[in-house]
């Protein structure tokens, strides 16, 4: 016999779990039309776990019990549910049972799969999950958090009243759209903002503009750069350019990404290793191209309150035009200029007619602080630039003419075409130079002294890649228990509510448009993000059956045809007008419930596999 390795062996006990999980899910909303069809006294003629040809089977009674070999689903077979037989109904048919014992018997399966999910939830609980907490990482400048004064290091625990218990529970908390109150723990003071969600071009679902801490322990790949450069598993970085940073905050804080970096050398890294602190640096991994424009913010249009940029003075309307006596002429020289800039220095801002001299704080972290409070306008042209050198200079250096600056384009130029294709935002300006992949690129330009036209050379610059130096670093997860026995069934029934507030908050969303329809998976998305769930522990095992058990009673509770709901709906219909529906509505709610289910299908088939092929 040839031994199985022990990694097949793991994958196939995944699989296996995944298919006996959904199949409990299945056998239990089923039991629930089965045992409520013998309480009414109908002869129940099949009781069959998937659809299709026959696997296995036996016959007990009038019953015939079946497993089959398509597993997307189960049905209850009940005598006369399906045609009217000679000599009218008898008694333990189906129809000739009064209304509200066939409704019992529809209702059966969803009531189940709610209990179901009530006791697997209490199950996950009693054995504890591991989840992303939600404490606040990063907060995107100019989102919803940012404009209601999130700070990395909130923690978010209730959200319009509703506890919120991981990462998880915040985003489906945002994702309607609607403005949401977030209550906050910051350090020992409780918290209370207001946050309006938005969508971001090409985001799935409306969100407030936060990230959960992505790790700041990192584990470092052998023979990596990182080892080489003195990095060990179990580092903790603490600051990233000399300011209170982690690795996550570099990639997900653009006012740091594009203040902090180097022009040029190593980025120095700060990690505490057995209570030292340790600077280390940490050479470019690559280059990046850049010709040297940003988009011509140059109006502060929002001053986060209560923070050094409201202290220092700045106000909505102001318009920066020098750092410590060098002029600036936008949003991002300015900030880099900010950030170097030698203590003492300060701003000067246009502010209507007048003048005015602001302070800038002499600590990097406070001063990085002020210009992350600082919020520009976009400018009145889409395409408007302002034209830097590639990257900011060191304090007393001369600054670089970038490639733009060099071929004559000046600061608030619109530029009309990039590789001869017409341009209308700036979006379309970056995408169109990346897709140069390095190479000459011909821009073209006007402005007050005129139209321009230059081939420009995308100067590289360099760039810092975590994950290609082989720094990894650990997702802290904290682990989530019911606290005691006692508290199980309160937060059991509590998982249940806030699941189904998901579910609708996700289907209205869909149907305003809001939410994109490819957060819908099918059969495939069900079982790998089951299978995951089985790599995490009892615990998230159980509670995404748990979760799959609410949105199966969701599901079957829809008014469509050939759904439990469609079915309540035809019976309500009788219980008003006192008859059943003729045959030929019967048959045309049938074919309609078919087309709405099949389409279904069809949409979340295609986004299973979009996933797959994005994957």
């Amino acid at each position: 016999m040839i031994p199985l390795p022990a990694a097949f062996l793991a994958e196939a006990g995944s699989w296996i779990l995944v298919v006996l999980g959904v199949g409990l899910l299945v056998f239990i909303h089923e039991a629930g039309h089965f045992l409520a069809a013998k309480w009414a006294g109908v002869k129940v003629l099949a009781f069959s776990l998937g659809f299709g040809p026959e696997m296995i089977g036996f016959t007990r009674g009038p019953t015939r019990y079946r497993i089959a070999w398509v597993p997307l689903g189960g049905y209850v077979k009940m005598s006369g549910e399906t045609e009217l037989p000679e000599g009218g109904y008898a008694p333990d048919d189906f129809p000739a049972k009064p209304v509200w014992k066939r409704g019992v018997i529809m209702i059966a399966g969803v009531v189940m799969n709610a209990l179901l999910g009530f006791v697997l939830f209490a199950a996950a609980y009693l054995a504890g999950v591991d989840v992303i907490p939600a404490v606040v990482g990063s907060v995107r400048h100019g989102g919803g958090a940012w404009e209601a004064g999130v700070r990395p290091g909130d923690r978010v625990v209730a959200a319009d009243g509703h506890p919120v218990r991981s990462f998880e529970d915040l985003m489906y908390a945002t994702m309607g759209g609607a403005p949401v109150e977030l209550d906050l723990q910051r350090g020992g003071t409780a918290v209370r903002v207001r946050a309006t969600p938005s969508k971001e071009e090409g985001a799935p679902a409306p969100a407030i503009g936060v990230l959960p801490p992505f790790g700041r322990i990192l584990e470092v790949v052998p023979g990596g750069a990182g080892e080489k450069a003195g990095f060990r598993t179990g580092d903790e970085v603490v600051a990233v350019a000399g300011v209170p940073a982690g690795p996550g905050d570099l990639r997900d804080d653009e006012v740091l990404a594009s203040a902090a970096l180097p022009e040029s050398g190593p980025l120095l890294l700060t990690v505490l290793r057995e209570g030292r602190e340790i600077v280390l640096p940490l050479e470019p991994t690559g280059t990046h191209p850049l010709v040297g424009i940003a988009s011509h913010r140059s109006v502060i249009d929002f001053v986060r309150a209560g923070g050094p940029g409201e202290r220092a003075g700045f106000r909505p309307g102001d318009v920066p035009e020098a750092v410590g006596g060098l002029p600036v002429g936008g949003s991002s020289s300015f900030r880099g200029a900010a950030f170097r800039a030698p203590p003492g220095s300060g701003v000067r801002v246009r502010r209507g007619e007048a003048a005015a001299d602001l302070p800038l704080p002499d600590a990097p972290a406070e001063r990085l602080e002020l210009l992350r409070d600082l919020r520009f306008a976009d400018p009145e042209s889409p395409t408007a630039v302002e034209v830097l050198p590639p990257r900011p200079p060191s304090p007393g250096a001369e600054p670089v003419p970038g490639p733009a600056a060099a071929a004559g384009m000046r600061t608030g130029d619109r530029i009309t075409t990039v590789a001869g294709t017409a341009v209308t935002r700036f979006r379309d300006v970056r995408e169109r130079i990346a897709a140069s992949e390095g190479g000459p690129v011909e821009v073209a330009w006007v402005g007050p002294s005129g139209k321009g036209k230059a081939i420009l050379a995308p100067a590289p610059v360099p760039t810092w890649d975590f994950a290609e130096a082989g720094l990894l670093t650990v997702i802290p997860q904290e682990r989530f228990d019911a606290g005691g026995a006692g508290n199980l069934p309160a937060l059991g029934l509590e998982r249940c509510i806030q699941t189904t507030r998901q579910i609708l908050a996700t289907v209205r969303g869909i149907f305003s448009g809001s939410v994109d329809k490819s957060n819908l998976g099918g059969p495939v998305a069900i079982a790998q993000i089951t299978k995951r769930s089985t790599e995490s522990g009892t615990g998230r095992f159980l509670e995404m059956l748990a979760k799959l058990s609410i949105n199966l009673m969701f599901l079957n509770i829809l008014p469509i045809p050939l759904l439990d709901g469609g079915q309540l709906m035809l019976l309500t219909v009788e219980a008003v007008t006192r008859r059943p529906p003729s045959e030929w509505v019967v048959a045309a709610s049938q074919w309609v419930g078919l087309v709405l289910l099949l389409g279904l299908m069809v949409m979340v088939t295609f986004n299973d596999i979009a996933r797959i092929v994005g994957s």
